[in-house]
């Protein structure tokens, strides 16, 4: 069974995956990404969801679920998730820099 994503991107998002298509070694991350996911990419995030109150990167539940989903279950605004993604993402581009 195939399930259609129905959803539509926002324009930050489709530039996001735009970007992380165009640079297979620097990768933006959005809210809808898994924890486990982001963790795998950028395995100093779980500093940052820690500074934000997300203490459970390392539970099952948590890696399984959305980064979006997290922050509502410990009750973050809009505007403290996406300063969270912004972090992570300037982290993955900082660690990206300085690979090269």
């Amino acid at each position: 069974m195939v399930v259609k994503n129905t959803k539509k991107s926002s324009n930050k998002e489709k530039k996001a995956l735009k970007l992380s298509k165009n640079d297979k070694k620097f990768k933006i991350i959005t809210k809808t990404d898994k924890i486990g996911d982001i963790l795998s990419i950028c395995p100093q995030s779980a500093l940052l969801m820690s500074k934000y109150g997300l203490h459970c990167v390392g539970c099952a539940i948590g890696v399984s679920e959305t980064l979006e989903d997290g922050c509502r279950a410990h009750f973050l605004q809009d505007k403290d998730v996406e300063l969270l993604v912004k972090e992570i993402n300037d982290e993955i581009a900082k660690d990206s820099k300085a690979k090269k």
